[in-house]
């Protein structure tokens, strides 16, 4: 490793929030906006092609709901179709569940919990992550609260001057 310098990066506490959600809970800790953070403009929300159909209907239709509440931009698209598809998966193993009970016969005759509850246990708790991230369940969401008036930036202020 000649000429590389490693640094370990340590943060305490959670996760650090998005600009646009401390502005619409009002900046309760009063710390610094971040000014640089990365936007995007708007433009056309496009369903990455990997999804399956179920996905690409889940992720259109949870973009134009952030987007319409300011918490979505094209940069949160891979995090957003991760969600849309662990959905579509949760949904087919879901109706797998309803159609075929919770569990099954293994193939020695033993009662076992079918293979289906297990996959739909691991992509709740993905989507349950994945929501959070979005301010998408009801204790994320209560942190939130729109005022009035539209969030603008250094940027957007510029332009309108």
């Amino acid at each position: 490793m000649d000429g590389v310098v490693e640094y370990l990066l340590i943060m305490k506490g959670g996760k650090p929030k998005p600009t646009v959600l401390k502005l619409l809970q009002g900046n309760p800790g009063k710390r610094a906006i971040n000014k640089k953070e990365p936007q995007s403009g708007p433009g056309r929300i496009r369903a990455p092609s990997e999804l399956s159909p179920e996905g690409k209907k889940h992720f259109r239709k949870m973009a134009a709901t952030l987007r319409r509440s300011q918490l979505y931009t094209e940069l949160d698209t891979h995090a957003l179709a991760l969600l849309a598809e662990a959905y579509a998966t949760w949904c087919l193993a879901q109706r797998h569940i309803q159609e075929d009970g919770m569990l099954t016969t293994n193939a020695e005759g033993t009662t076992i919990q079918s293979p289906w509850a297990r996959i739909a246990s691991t992509t709740a708790r993905q989507i349950h992550s994945l929501l959070a991230e979005f301010g998408m369940t009801p204790s994320s969401r209560s942190r939130v609260s729109i005022t009035e008036g539209k969030v603008t930036d250094d940027f957007e202020t510029f332009l309108d001057s």
